[in-house]
């Protein structure tokens, strides 16, 4: 399994996994029109049985055409059954070329208000990009115990159904 971090202005995926490569998502897709398994075990790191390619350690300019994009999206199922990718911000160019080439879309939040506003606001421009309400599974990450919102209200808020929650999980050593 692949997961991709292409955030590439603040990804945070090297940080939370306490890892770090030389090579990151912006050499991939720079090199994507020659890439082979051989380049590509270069740019990728492998821990605990998954493979990474991680975002840039410092922030770069999000100014990537959209070919590259396509051409590591699909190149990476030839080596991986499942490629994860990790988006940043909605609307970014990245952003809205990964989500043409997926074959599947999640949309992850938390609970809080503020990401159920962010999602309702997303679920419609991913509809006018040309997917159904079907083609869209939310997942809501991150639920209290004792959620102020049900699962149903959240669907109402979003129009859309919620695919899967996760609860929130206590601190380690609680």
């Amino acid at each position: 399994m692949l997961l991709t971090d292409f955030d590439i202005t603040s990804g945070v995926l090297s940080f939370m996994l306490r890892i770090g490569h030389q090579y990151n998502v912006t050499d991939a897709l720079t090199n994507a029109d020659q890439m082979d398994r051989t380049l590509w075990a270069s740019l990728v790191v492998e821990q605990d049985g998954l493979d990474y390619l991680l975002s840039p350690e410092r922030p770069e300019p999000a100014h990537i055409e959209r070919y590259p994009v396509q051409d590591l999206l699909e190149f990476a199922p030839s080596i991986y059954e499942v490629v994860v990718v990790d988006l940043g911000g909605v609307c970014e160019p990245m952003w809205m070329a990964t989500l043409s080439a997926a074959q599947e879309t999640h949309l992850v939040c938390t609970s809080d208000l503020p990401s159920l506003y962010m999602m309702r606001r997303t679920i419609p421009l991913i509809e006018e990009l040309g997917y159904g309400r079907d083609q869209i599974h939310v997942i809501v990450n991150r639920v209290p115990r004792r959620p102020e919102l049900s699962q149903a209200d959240m669907e109402k808020i979003f129009r859309a159904s919620v695919h899967v929650t996760f609860p929130d999980e206590p601190p380690r050593g609680s």
